[in-house]
């Protein structure tokens, strides 16, 4: 088969076809089209977008579209450009949910990394808060416990940072009224 003795390097979900300037296939995934005509082939409404296609492959331009019954039943997308050399045209044709199966699987890899990514946020974000607002809460009840009288309320210095620095200023500040 041509596909093997081309080594273009497409993928088995990719069909192409290979179409003269007389609408002829000298190339089809489908070993039955090889030196038939497209008219030879198709029939009905079908046949005029086909057949506008093959003029399209074959009319020395470069393109897309999306249609369906190119190369399978289903929508599929097909990219056609010429060789110029013999005056045919090349065209592939890969089945819309192949083609947008790399884009969905990205789309939702992406999306399963940025809920990931805000989740590992949310949790950095509670951590600190917590290791702040935790010490500052308790600071702010023990000022509140010696506004209201009680003399002997200290301040529990946890840390070496600003807030145990802070809570060891309390506890002087406390310590010298007493």
């Amino acid at each position: 088969p041509l596909r093997e003795l081309i080594e273009i390097g497409l993928s088995e979900d990719i069909r192409f076809s290979i179409i003269t300037k007389t609408e002829k296939y000298v190339y089809s995934s489908n070993a039955g089209r090889i030196n038939k005509s497209i008219t030879e082939i198709w029939d009905g409404s079908e046949a005029k977008n086909l057949l506008g296609l093959a003029r399209a492959v074959a009319s020395g331009k470069t393109g897309a579209i999306k249609m369906r019954g190119w190369e399978a039943d289903d929508q599929e997308w097909v990219f056609y450009t010429p060789i110029s050399s013999a005056q045919w045209g090349f065209a592939a044709s890969v089945q819309t949910r192949q083609a947008l199966a790399a884009v969905q699987e990205q789309f939702f890899s992406g999306i399963f990394y940025l809920i990931v990514s805000m989740l590992i946020l949310i949790a950095s974000l509670w951590f600190v808060s917590v290791k702040i607002s935790q010490p500052i809460l308790r600071l702010n009840r023990t000022a509140q416990d010696f506004s209201k009288g009680n003399l002997l309320a200290t301040a529990q210095v946890e840390s070496s940072d600003e807030i145990g620095a802070l809570a060891k200023t309390f506890n002087e500040m406390a310590r010298q009224i007493i």
